[in-house]
């Protein structure tokens, strides 16, 4: 491992220009949070972007179940 590039663990995760949903089920606003330091609840956001998050969700569990893990 290049030492330069830190002690990363593995993540598997999906993003649009607005939202980033990881495997963990963490949840970011990328547009308002580029740097991930809070995670949004999914019982905080409204229908629209719930809806992006469950599309998200979707294709991010389309993607693991095809191997991608």
């Amino acid at each position: 491992m290049d030492k330069h590039w830190g002690n990363f663990k593995k993540s598997v995760f999906i993003h649009d220009q607005d939202w980033k949903l990881y495997q963990s089920g963490e949840i970011y606003h990328l547009k308002n949070d580029p740097s991930e330091k809070h995670t949004v609840k999914l019982d905080e956001l409204d229908g629209d972007d719930h809806e992006r998050i469950y599309k998200l969700n979707k294709a991010l569990n389309q993607f693991i179940k095809q191997g991608h893990k």
